[in-house]
């Protein structure tokens, strides 16, 4: 049981404690006026055991007495018209009382002290006693008894029922109000919020989406998330989204989107699914963060961590990870991909950095790799992956258009310097692993050198296997 819980249930059973009180004191009060009362009836101590009359009018001492019965018969020796002589000093003391009650020889009497005008009659007033058997108020007593504890259970029952529902309706309002002040608090937070119906269409934005997107809710109510889209991610991005959303019930992930002024977001994007009582998706609530800048920094120094300081192009790190993918490809698809592999060598380097110094060879190092990055299509790849070795991929690209482009770069490099620098290089198909290819593309290269230098050579897989 949570703490929330237990206070609950505390503040319910204290309530109820409190309430509970009240009935049970009633009748506790009510009881105890009811033995008060039969306790305070005065008791004559004499002991004459007769039946009751009906009416009695003069008793024959000559003192007005009118008795009312209960009994369907009556008798002349009433004990109460004996009162007199048999308890003067209880007589004398209800003649003295307007009324009252009286408990004489077992039976419950209430009198009455009625005055009368001057008559014979040298009394001038009558007493006028009403009786009940002992045992008839008894049960009265026990019914009174019975009437009140009825009386102080139902009370107590209802009001139970009265601070349970209280309780209960405390608790709903205080967990509404919570959740209400934690959608709030989520509205309001760092997070941008899109919330879509069940057809994927905006009713809420929140103030930090505004902000990051520019886009106020007047402008993007009733239309679909997708007027965000860059065009950065394919058709089966977001197939793979939607199955996510109505599968698990939630997507999270990495999306590029375009900001109102056409702009790139890139977010770090949550989905959730928000359904009914039939399980049913009623809600989308998306909540993103902005990481645009973070992502430009992380690929600056992704790019820095990939490209050689000295040309620009790509190094050695990148073209071990390019040529496993290339190599991967290949292989999933061997009828259809044709791609080639060039290895390339500034000739002679150590001589022309003997001959003209460290800086001179820096500058024909950064000379020959602007000719290469010039001389090939947006698709090839260029690394430095040596100290005047260069490495080219050719993606979808036969042996002999490969070795086309790469005899058109040998001219090129050899027309560009007056100090008639030239390079040798090696091609060969990319087929098997990047280790086997890269070795015969070296092998090519070690043929050129070996054959005159400035000029290509080329070995193919297939005369490897011979």
């Amino acid at each position: 049981m949570s703490s929330s819980q237990v206070k609950y249930l505390t503040q319910f059973l204290i309530v109820l404690c409190i309430l509970g009180c009240v009935p049970f004191l009633y009748f506790a009060h009510e009881l105890a006026k009811l033995d008060h009362h039969t306790a305070q009836l005065p008791n004559a101590e004499s002991t004459i055991a007769v039946d009751t009359s009906q009416f009695t009018v003069l008793n024959h001492h000559g003192d007005a007495v009118l008795h009312l019965s209960s009994a369907s018969t009556h008798d002349a020796n009433d004990p109460i018209a004996d009162l007199p002589q048999q308890s003067p000093a209880l007589w004398q003391s209800i003649q003295q009382q307007a009324q009252g009650l009286l408990l004489y020889q077992g039976r419950h009497y209430h009198f009455m002290q009625l005055p009368l005008p001057e008559t014979e009659i040298t009394e001038t007033s009558l007493l006028i006693f009403n009786s009940h058997a002992i045992q008839t108020v008894e049960q009265q007593r026990t019914a009174k008894r019975h009437d009140l504890l009825v009386q102080a259970i139902s009370v107590f029952l209802l009001l139970s029922l009265v601070a349970g529902s209280g309780v209960v309706w405390n608790i709903t309002h205080q967990k509404n109000s919570l959740e209400s002040k934690l959608a709030l608090a989520a509205m309001n937070g760092m997070s941008a919020i899109v919330i879509t119906d069940r057809q994927n269409r905006i009713i809420k934005v929140n103030q930090e989406f505004t902000r990051l997107s520019g886009y106020r809710l007047e402008e993007v109510q009733g239309k679909q998330p997708s007027i965000f889209a860059s065009g950065k991610h394919n058709q089966q991005f977001y197939v793979d989204m939607w199955k996510s959303l109505q599968e698990d019930g939630f997507w999270e992930g990495e999306v590029i989107n375009k900001r109102k002024d056409g702009s790139q977001l890139t977010e770090i994007l949550r989905i959730q699914t928000i359904l009914d009582d039939q399980e049913v998706i009623q809600y989308y609530v998306a909540s993103f963060v902005d990481i645009t800048q973070h992502k430009a920094l992380e690929n600056k120094l992704r790019e820095q961590s990939e490209k050689d300081a000295l040309t620009g192009i790509w190094n050695r790190r990148k073209f071990d990870q390019q040529i496993r993918l290339e190599c991967h490809r290949v292989k999933r698809y061997p009828e259809h991909e044709h791609s080639c592999l060039a290895i390339l060598d500034i000739d002679h380097f150590k001589r022309i950095n003997d001959q003209f110094g460290h800086s001179h060879g820096d500058y024909v190092i950064q000379s020959v790799a602007e000719t290469l990055r010039d001389g090939l299509r947006e698709s090839d790849f260029l690394a430095r992956i040596g100290g005047e070795e260069f490495a080219i991929i050719l993606p979808h690209t036969p042996i002999e258009e490969a070795q086309a482009v790469i005899e058109r770069l040998r001219i090129k490099v050899y027309q560009l310097h007056a100090q008639n620098v030239s390079i040798s290089a090696g091609i060969s198909d990319i087929m098997g692993s990047e280790q086997e290819t890269y070795q015969r593309a070296d092998k090519a290269l070690y043929e050129s050198k070996a054959t005159g230098r400035n000029q290509v050579s080329i070995l193919l897989s297939q005369e490897m296997a011979n």
